[in-house]
């Protein structure tokens, strides 16, 4: 797959998101585990990092940009320890998951689902390079972003509806241990904790198992147990 190949506009890629045919595509990426956080690295916590290091303020949005900027710069990095066999840094899994990945690395990726999908042979159904690569960039950058949006519009929608407490996007590491998307605070005390889940789906019974089992560590530690709600990319909270 040529370096040449270009990441289209956020315009195009929804689009492609738009196509019928884009299920299929989306059933492939899980069957063959290209979800898995070693291949693309830890999404979710890998955002909240990244908001943490480029917003600011409590209320304050990533932007796509930024969030492409850190996931490709962490990817960057991460190659860099993999080059370099002197590093002590020889945690492979961890080298794996708490980064992002470069764009040398999405183009791997992308020719790895592009074969997986022509060993399937789909009948009506053609995928290229560059569309390849878009796909990628789509399950890793824009599926992972609008999470984020559906978190941080839940977030400043509770805030507007409840000035007397606090509302605080999780750090990355909380997600990743105790599946926790939202701090929420009155007079500086943690009172609850939140984890935001798209209103659209249900977690699969595994994913939800695990989740639970986090959510008990964290009530073993801080005596409060998370509660899960469902929300809109808008933030408009459906069901708890």
């Amino acid at each position: 797959m040529g370096k040449d190949i270009t990441i289209y506009p956020f315009e195009n890629r929804l689009q492609m998101r738009k196509n019928k045919h884009f299920k299929v595509l989306d059933d492939l990426w899980k069957a063959k585990g290209f979800d898995n956080p070693e291949k693309t690295g830890a999404l979710f916590y890998l955002i909240k990092e990244a908001h943490n290091k480029y917003v600011k303020n409590n209320t304050g949005m990533l932007s796509r940009n930024d969030w492409i900027r850190y996931y490709s710069k962490s990817g960057v990095e991460r190659d860099q320890k993999v080059e370099d066999s002197n590093s002590i840094y020889n945690d492979f899994y961890k080298l794996n998951v708490y980064h992002g990945r470069s764009k040398k690395d999405m183009i791997a990726i992308a020719e790895e689902f592009l074969k997986c999908f022509n060993d399937l042979g789909y009948t009506g159904l053609s995928v290229k390079e560059q569309g390849a690569l878009n796909i990628v960039v789509i399950k890793i950058i824009d599926e992972t972003y609008e999470a984020y949006q559906r978190q941080m519009n839940t977030l400043l929608n509770l805030q507007n509806q409840h000035p007397e407490l606090t509302f605080e996007l999780a750090d990355g590491l909380t997600y990743e241990r105790n599946a926790v998307d939202m701090f929420v605070y009155k007079d500086n005390n943690l009172i609850s904790a939140l984890q935001i889940l798209p209103d659209k789906e249900d977690e699969d019974s595994a994913t939800k198992d695990i989740d639970e089992q986090k959510h008990s560590f964290f009530e073993d530690i801080y005596g409060i147990s998370p509660v899960s709600i469902k929300a809109t990319i808008s933030g408009i909270i459906i069901s708890e």
